[in-house]
C-alpha cells in the first residue's frame, strides 16, 4: 500500500514540478507593466526626484534622424502629447468616444450658427483659439 502511494506520489509530482518550471521560464521572459516609466523602454534614461514645468510649445518627442521612424511611433508621440498636455480634453476621446462626438459636433453646429449670423470675427477667434 505505502508503495502504491509513493509510486502515485512521484506520478503526480513529476509532471507538476515540470509545468512549475516552465511557468517559472515563461514569467522571467514576460513583460511586466511599470508604473510611471515609459514602455517600450529607451536606450537611456535619467530620473530625478525634481520636477519641471513643461511649456506645450518647447516639448517635443525627439528622434534622431537615422533611427527607424514608423506611423506606430508617430501616432504614439502624438497620442501621448495629447495626453500630457490635453488631458481634460483628451482623455474624454478615450474614455467616451460617444460623448466627445456629440460635444464635437455641438461644437460644429453653433460655429455654423455664429458664421450665419455673419460674425465673421467671432468665428475666426474661436478657429484659432
Amino acid at each position: 500500500m505505502q508503495l502504491t502511494f509513493i509510486i502515485f506520489a512521484i506520478y503526480v509530482y513529476i509532471p507538476l514540478a515540470q509545468n512549475i518550471q516552465q511557468q517559472i521560464e515563461l514569467d522571467e521572459i514576460a513583460i511586466k507593466p511599470t508604473v510611471g516609466e515609459p514602455w517600450p523602454k529607451p536606450q537611456s534614461i535619467q530620473t530625478t526626484s525634481t520636477r519641471f514645468a513643461v511649456h506645450p510649445a518647447a516639448f517635443y518627442f525627439l528622434t534622431n534622424e537615422t533611427s527607424q521612424q514608423c506611423d506606430l511611433l508617430r501616432n504614439a508621440f502624438d497620442r501621448y502629447y495629447k495626453i500630457i498636455f490635453f488631458p481634460q480634453t483628451y482623455m474624454l476621446h478615450l474614455t467616451d468616444p460617444l460623448l466627445a462626438d456629440i460635444k464635437i459636433r455641438h461644437l460644429k453646429e453653433t460655429l455654423r450658427n455664429v458664421s450665419d449670423l455673419g460674425d465673421v470675427t467671432l468665428l475666426k477667434r474661436l478657429i484659432v483659439n
